[in-house]
């Protein structure tokens, strides 16, 4: 029955996990920050909220990446709403970014788009550089459409110290992706291979 309210609406908890995201407010949105370096069960928290997102990812092409070792470098964001059923707040949507020698290029979303379409990356042109690289990004289905994306990607950039069109996102980019982050970042883009 848990697991199935999860997937409904989100993980429950008494209060954010890790540490709150000062500097971007919004009036549902609470944010936290979990890192290489948080105990052990904040970490288990984004595993158990990876595992619900993984659930309802549909198209099995993206692969929420592996989360949880320290080495390797993930940086969770956490997004939660207020629980109108109970007290305490609904994770409902998480960024994973890690600063990290990526392979990354410039991309328009014309190119990004027929990449996706042909389902083969195009890693030509990419040079290795440190730059923090958004794996997963992600908001609850029921939570759609309500403006949430726009905030956490602001929330990720700011604990981040890096604007928004400086972010890179790990191909492949989903078709709902696209559009989201396009509207978000403008043309052209980072993508990390």
């Amino acid at each position: 029955m848990e697991f199935h309210d999860r997937l409904n609406r989100g993980m429950w908890s008494r209060a954010p996990v890790g540490d709150v995201v000062a500097g971007h407010v919004h009036s549902d949105l609470t944010f936290s920050v979990v890192t290489p370096s948080s105990v052990r069960e904040e970490q288990n928290h984004v595993g158990d909220l990876k595992k619900i997102a993984d659930r309802l990812n549909l198209n099995r092409q993206y692969k929420i990446p592996s989360y949880g070792h320290p080495c390797t470098g993930w940086h969770a964001l956490l997004a939660y709403v207020p629980d109108a059923m109970n007290e305490g707040l609904r994770a409902i949507g998480f960024s994973l970014a890690s600063l990290r020698d990526w392979k990354v290029k410039q991309s328009t979303w014309a190119e990004i788009s027929a990449e996706t379409e042909s389902g083969s990356l195009d890693c030509r042109g990419t040079t290795m550089v440190d730059r923090w690289t958004v794996g997963f990004f992600w908001i609850h289905p029921a939570e759609r459409g309500r403006g949430f994306s726009e905030h956490l990607l602001r929330a990720t950039s700011t604990w981040l110290q890096v604007e928004p069109q400086d972010l890179a996102w790990h191909a492949p980019i989903s078709v709902a992706g696209q559009a989201g982050i396009s509207q978000l970042v403008g043309d052209p883009v980072w993508v990390g291979y």
